[in-house]
């Protein structure tokens, strides 16, 4: 049976039930890494909020944990491959934005560096810095302060300044030869109207 206690009674506010059995707090953790996929420094401070607290608490959380990495339900590894992964195609971000965000969820950093050097191993980030910008339906810009703004986007999403000046050189040759098409287009057209004589003069 789990093990519950009360935490010393507050003013005007009602007692939170702290967990203080390793089964309570692991059944916890089963249940909060259920409802999203979490790191292990996620999930500890999840833990700490509902465990009591002082160094029984810690051990409490430190044993569940181990016995979630023992199950294979706690990998910061399996994480950042699959954050990484699904920032890269639903959202196509760098690397940097993404190893920003790692960090910040409390995956270590070699970790991070070794896994974003995997997942970016066979990647072309130019590629994904085009597919960045059809995601946001950003247009060639109209002139430099705009290019800028475009440029700052780009660096936002994680790519570097190489990579972003690239992007942005490709946004305006892409406009430049779709606009030629369509001129080319027009003149092909005009041109067949008058080869064909115009109206035919009637008698």
């Amino acid at each position: 049976m789990a093990d519950f206690r009360r935490p010393p009674a507050s003013t005007g506010r009602r007692a939170k039930v702290l967990l203080s059995s390793e089964q309570a707090v692991y059944d916890c953790a089963v249940a909060a890494l259920a409802r999203s996929a979490k790191t292990v420094a996620q999930l500890r401070q999840r833990l700490r909020q509902r465990t009591i607290p002082g160094a029984e608490g810690e051990a409490l959380i430190d044993a569940a944990i181990a016995r979630l990495k023992d199950h294979g339900y706690l990998s910061d590894t399996q994480f950042a491959k699959s954050y990484a992964g699904s920032r890269m195609t639903q959202s196509h971000f760098g690397r940097r934005r993404i190893a920003q965000e790692l960090l910040q969820k409390g995956v270590p950093a070699d970790l991070v560096e070794r896994e974003l050097g995997a997942a970016f191993a066979e990647t072309d980030e130019l590629t994904l810095a085009q597919a960045f910008l059809v995601k946001k339906r950003v247009r060639p810009p109209a002139d430099e302060r705009d290019a800028a703004r475009i440029f700052r986007l780009l660096a936002r999403a994680g790519f570097g300044a190489g990579t972003a000046a690239q992007a942005l050189r490709h946004l305006r040759a892409a406009h430049a030869a779709t606009a030629a098409e369509k001129e080319h287009g027009r003149d092909s057209s005009l041109d067949g109207f008058g080869d064909s004589g115009g109206l035919a003069d009637s008698d």
